[in-house]
């Protein structure tokens, strides 16, 4: 008797900032594409905070195969409208996923409600090629819209035989790990926000997210099999050195599997 034995396979690239394109045997998506300038070009008093330290990887004209778009909040580094256009454009049958204040925004910039997919938090929901479900994220805590739903998002989205968590912009609250826990899978991948917060970039208006500290200690908790570190290296005025992160790993968490992502780069996991 022959048996046969088969290797799946899931390629995650990355976009900078938090965006990931990740493509499985039959389905491909985004996560919180940035792909233009729009954050400097909207803030006439603080544009230079914001202004990308890379060009973008890939143009979003360029994408093509989409299937689905998550977003994890209505923030213009996550929820960029000048990137979401185009992608749209070519591929008419992408949907874009978000909270119903994301949805919101985007029905004001002129997307059509047919390519709209709401999601609602602690609820797994499935389309074609994915199953996923929505966790409230604090950023800095967890905001609710006029309904009750929460504003913030971080996503468990399962993609054959991967679990990828991809925490949007958040810090820590009581019970956020046990509805991450909640998922049957365990998570092979985990992009998890480093960029930190302090006062003076919170004096500017800028929300932080996870300390290094905490976010290692998120992935150590959460079981997770590779943290790739994000939100960390488009905008100078918004990270901290990636040093820090680092001593800490080789100090105390040397058990995890840490792998920082170059725009562009392109990584595949195999089972």
């Amino acid at each position: 008797m022959i048996i046969q034995s088969y290797i799946v396979e899931i390629t995650l690239t990355f976009l900078g900032q938090a965006g990931f394109l990740i493509r499985g045997s039959d389905v491909q998506f985004l996560i919180d594409p940035y792909l233009s300038n729009a954050v400097e070009e909207s803030e006439p008093l603080s544009g230079a905070l914001f202004h990308r330290q890379f060009p973008p990887p890939i143009l979003a004209g360029q994408l093509l195969n989409i299937d689905y778009i998550f977003i994890t909040h209505a923030h213009g580094d996550h929820c960029d409208t000048q990137t979401l256009h185009p992608i749209l454009k070519n591929n008419p049958g992408c949907k874009l996923i978000g909270s119903p204040s994301v949805v919101k925004v985007l029905l004001e910039a002129g997307f059509s409600q047919s390519s709209m997919v709401i999601c609602k938090p602690d609820v797994t929901n499935e389309l074609h090629g994915i199953g996923y479900r929505g966790i409230p994220a604090a950023h800095y805590q967890v905001e609710m819209d006029e309904e009750g739903n929460a504003r913030y998002l971080s996503f468990l989205i399962q993609c054959g035989d991967f679990t990828i968590y991809h925490a949007g912009d958040t810090i820590l609250y009581p019970g956020y790990i046990d509805r991450i826990k909640a998922w049957p899978e365990n998570i092979d991948i985990g992009c998890i926000p480093v960029n930190g917060r302090d006062r003076e970039r919170e004096e500017f208006g800028i929300i932080g997210n996870l300390r290094p500290q905490e976010a290692l200690e998120l992935a150590e908790t959460l079981g997770v099999k590779l943290m790739v570190p994000m939100h960390n290296d488009l905008f100078a005025g918004n990270q901290i050195p990636p040093g820090e992160l680092n001593s800490l790993y080789h100090q105390h968490f040397f058990g995890l599997n840490v792998k920082w992502m170059a725009p562009g780069e392109k990584l595949i996991l195999r089972k």
